[in-house]
């Protein structure tokens, strides 16, 4: 329940979101674990939205709709920066709530785009910014950032 009010607070298109958590926890009848994990998964989201954003961009195949992307978002930034959130649950839950809320088939599809994630990441450090999370303790073996130099414009979108 706790992803689901995430995904609906963030879904709400609101510039502050954060301010809305405690209002649709309310609604959802969610108790304060359940409303602490609501707040951490939409600060997560929304601090690090460019890197999750590149890091969806690199694992998921063609462009995947708003909704299904937001809920990408989620996934990856419990896989990627909550060591609190098991990998499996992560995925499960992240899965649910696309079943859930759009479709079975966006659920498999957001499945396959998480595992790759899962699987794609490396523990420690490259040495290579454009490989490495800032703030976690992984990189990913091909580079998830657009080079400044080489992309000046399209480094300025990220």
């Amino acid at each position: 329940m706790s992803r689901d009010t995430a995904f609906e607070v963030l879904r709400s298109g609101s510039p502050t979101p954060l301010r809305l958590v405690s209002r649709f926890a309310e609604r959802a009848h969610l108790d304060d674990r359940d409303r602490g994990l609501v707040r951490a998964l939409v600060g997560c989201e929304v601090r690090r939205r460019g890197t999750l954003r590149a890091i969806v961009r690199l694992f998921a195949q063609g462009n995947p709709s708003p909704e299904v992307a937001t809920i990408l978002r989620l996934g990856v930034a419990q896989l990627c920066f909550m060591d609190s959130v098991p990998d499996h649950a992560a995925i499960s839950e992240t899965v649910r709530v696309a079943s859930d809320h759009i479709s079975l088939a966006r659920g498999r599809y957001v499945n396959g785009v998480l595992r790759s994630v899962q699987r794609g990441r490396v523990e420690g450090h490259s040495g290579d910014p454009r490989q490495d999370l800032v703030g976690a303790n992984w990189h990913f073996p091909m580079p998830i950032f657009r080079d400044p130099i080489e992309h000046p414009l399209l480094w300025a979108e990220d």
